[in-house]
């Protein structure tokens, strides 16, 4: 299906992509994007190529009937991101096991047939799949060729590396994944932005760390923020607040007062923006998708909305690596029969 084609037989995955291009639970931000470059790209909405709203350089792709959200200018420009959804109409089983997978440190693609098919999804057949044990910190790992990756089970929230082979994956259910791409130096990055990495900085450490290992300019990177709980849903309490305002002249900005309970709405998204833009990242090469994940419980885990039972998967992951070079720039994107 594809936009101005009318509904035909169709799976569970596209009666959802469907269902939002009707408008029904309708985005509070158009994300769709005209994804010539992607294939198996849908579009949901018509969309004016001259918009500045970042949120637009967002579109649906789906791979092997998993439903995932990419940024386009960075996909186009040689990383190929993904952030998942929980939309996955083949099984309830296999979401959950890759969510119960993924929570596990790197280890090799062939050890594990979930992060094989999600590898597999992504066309990266060849990559390893690097993860962290979170820890709402500012540690930001280097994966430099050096040591053996695979046995590295690190703990941290933010992962920089220049290898081709690797993958890098981040977990979040209402944290800030951001996905970092030089593509001058060919360097990519995956960070885990929770409130407490935030006000200790980890987005700029990870620039830096970008900058000191491997020559990058901040000018020269492109950004993009996933999926994350917005101030629309984010309610905290005064620790955090005075967390928030002593750990940046800009951290009023980033809180909005409660009219009735005294405590503020944090906006953990533009908290991070401001960082990279302060760390010399252009404006204009930050892309912002805009959703929320307690908004939106069709498409995302969250942890503030759904809590973490054992029986609930609740984890989202985001994912970058170098296109492979096999790799067919240009592409077009599949249309349906």
């Amino acid at each position: 299906m594809w936009p101005g084609e009318g509904p035909t037989e169709s799976s569970g995955l596209e009666n959802a992509i469907h269902r939002l291009a009707r408008g029904e639970d309708a985005l509070k931000k158009p994300v769709a994007v005209p994804l010539p470059d992607l294939p198996n790209a849908r579009n949901l909405h018509d969309v004016d190529p001259q918009s500045d709203d970042h949120g637009r350089a967002f579109g649906w792709v789906d791979c092997e009937d998993t439903l995932f959200l990419v940024c386009a200018p960075m996909d186009t420009a040689g990383a190929w991101n993904r952030f998942s959804t929980r939309l996955d109409p083949k099984s309830n089983d296999s979401q959950d096991a890759l969510n119960s997978a993924t929570r596990q440190a790197a280890l090799p693609l062939e050890s594990d047939p979930i992060r094989t098919r999600l590898l597999r999804a992504l066309s990266l057949p060849e990559a390893t799949l690097v993860t962290l044990r979170q820890i709402h910190s500012d540690v930001v790992i280097n994966l430099d060729g050096r040591g053996d990756v695979p046995a590295l089970r690190s703990e941290g929230d933010a992962l920089v590396t220049d290898r081709r082979d690797h993958a890098l994956g981040i977990l979040t259910a209402d944290c800030v994944p951001l996905l970092i791409y030089d593509p001058v130096h060919a360097v990519i990055a995956a960070v885990h932005a929770g409130w407490r990495g935030t006000v200790r900085q980890i987005s700029a450490k990870t620039v830096d760390a970008m900058g000191s290992s491997y020559a990058t300019r901040p000018s020269d990177l492109l950004v993009a923020i996933g999926p994350a709980i917005r101030p629309c849903c984010y309610e905290v309490g005064s620790a955090v607040t005075e967390a928030v305002k002593s750990s940046s002249p800009k951290g009023d900005a980033w809180l909005s007062p409660h009219p009735v309970s005294g405590k503020a709405f944090l906006n953990l998204a533009a908290a991070n923006a401001d960082q990279l833009r302060a760390s010399g990242v252009a404006p204009d090469r930050i892309f912002d998708c805009g959703l929320c994940t307690a908004c939106r419980p069709d498409l995302f885990y969250s942890y503030r909305r759904d809590g973490d039972a054992p029986e609930k998967p609740s984890r989202m992951i985001s994912i970058i690596a170098f296109r492979p070079k096999s790799s067919r720039a240009g592409a077009k994107p599949r249309r349906d029969p």
